[in-house]
């Protein structure tokens, strides 16, 4: 009993020590990215961007209001794909499909837009059931990181790998419905007009392969946007 004790008190120690890591990460995190006061004061965000997808490139407007409305406008060549979720309904327009008619979004779309975050998915992450664990250290392609689990309270996990010196993720990695490993790298980040950090570059793979590489050229916060910009045409 007398050499058990020790043990099992040690045991204790490691366990807090590893959640206090997880949570001095993230906490650095939001520091360096400016601060999670900061980010929940923003209430829009328009991001113009250009993307290459399957051997096309197009340029983008993606259009972000707190707390899950999101609106993504393509020029495919002087046509217009819209793309849009106003927290309830997920809808398009794609004249690729021979119709400028709004139309709700087929599955898994649909969820995949209902998913999108309009804030980073630490902030606050306890108040929204999510928790976080330190899984180890390690080297990714030449840099020092942390790997760190994020529980969603939906059952999703997702794995960041965070740069040591810059405090920044610079991968994530989740697996879809059908168990297909999708990776997603962060790069140039940058400090925008307002002094909030954020990747300038993303790359997503499926499986290993690039599927979409996308470049975002500038970022402003706070512009105007009616909840109707966002609504699913009657």
């Amino acid at each position: 009993m007398k050499k058990l004790f020790p043990l099992f008190i040690a045991l204790l120690t490691f366990s807090a020590l590893s959640a206090q890591s997880a949570k001095d990460i993230v906490q650095n995190y939001l520091e360096t990215i400016g601060g999670a006061d900061q980010w929940q004061n923003i209430k829009t965000m328009t991001t113009e961007a250009s993307m290459s997808m399957q051997g096309m490139s197009f340029d983008a407007i993606i259009y972000a209001k707190y707390p899950d409305k999101q609106r993504v406008e393509v020029d495919l060549n002087g046509m217009q794909l819209i793309q849009a979720y106003d927290g309830t309904t997920a809808w398009w327009i794609n004249p690729m499909m021979g119709s400028d008619k709004a139309q709700k979004m087929p599955e898994p779309m649909a969820q995949s837009m209902s998913n999108q975050e309009f804030e980073s998915p630490f902030i606050n992450y306890e108040e929204k059931g999510s928790t976080v664990e330190l899984l180890g250290e390690s080297e990714l392609e030449g840099t020092d990181v942390y790997e760190l689990r994020l529980g969603r309270s939906d059952g999703r996990s997702e794995i960041y790998y965070f740069d040591k010196k810059t405090n920044l993720p610079i991968k994530m990695a989740t697996k879809s419905s059908e168990g297909q490993m999708i990776e997603t790298l962060f790069s140039d980040y940058k400090a925008t007009d307002s002094g909030l950090v954020s990747p300038h570059k993303m790359e997503v793979k499926v499986g290993g392969s690039t599927q979409q590489e996308i470049t975002f050229h500038k970022i402003t916060f706070d512009k105007s946007l009616e909840d109707a910009f966002f609504a699913f045409p009657n």
